[in-house]
């Protein structure tokens, strides 16, 4: 091979090797983190008011706050781990159609810790759903979550609920539930 024509290759390597990964076509899941972005927005501005319990083994709590955008950003951070547009997980799921209700299962053997989601729609976006399990060598973890949309697609509750347990600890159990409220439109 010669000059040019090594000159040749390396040039066309390194134009494939610099071309930007949006020009690669990808598999696209639900888009998990522009919905929580989306609706953390639109609750911001509608103003409403988050009605939350929390369970925690024998614990209980309830708390009534008005969140920004910023609060929301914390109370779905634990939803963030469902999302399914991580490049790792690019074929990692069987998609399924079952009326209104699009179903990701993983796939066998895939070392991915989602293994369901699941979206159903009744005009609008009706639920979310999802259910996540990590077995490590020091701990267990599994988290579910659901959320449930109002007629408009606007969230109307959510619920995180599951377990983790650590080596040589006992198993926390804990069960999350917000509720949306609605501001009255009092004069």
């Amino acid at each position: 091979m010669d000059i040019k024509q090594s000159l040749f290759v390396f040039t066309f390597g390194l134009l494939l090797a610099c071309q930007p990964m949006s020009d690669f076509e990808v598999e696209q899941y639900f888009p998990l983190d522009s919905l929580l972005l989306k609706q953390s927005q639109l609750l911001a501005n509608m103003q409403v008011e988050i009605h939350k319990s929390v369970t925690m083994d024998e614990q209980f709590e309830e708390i009534t706050f008005r969140p920004d955008t910023t609060r929301f950003a914390k109370e779905f951070q634990m939803i963030k781990d469902f999302s399914l547009n991580k490049n790792s997980y690019i074929g990692a799921f069987d998609i399924e159609k079952e009326g209104a209700s699009v179903v990701y299962t993983k796939k066998k053997d895939q070392p991915v810790p989602i293994n369901k989601f699941t979206v159903k729609y009744d005009e609008k976006i009706a639920l979310v759903s999802g259910q996540y399990f990590e077995d490590k060598e020091i701990f267990q973890h599994q988290r579910n979550f659901r959320f449930l949309f109002d007629e408009s697609g606007v969230l109307s509750e959510y619920r995180i609920w599951g377990f983790q347990k650590m080596i040589l600890q006992d198993t926390i159990q804990y069960d999350i539930v917000g509720k949306v409220v609605l501001p009255s439109n009092e004069l």
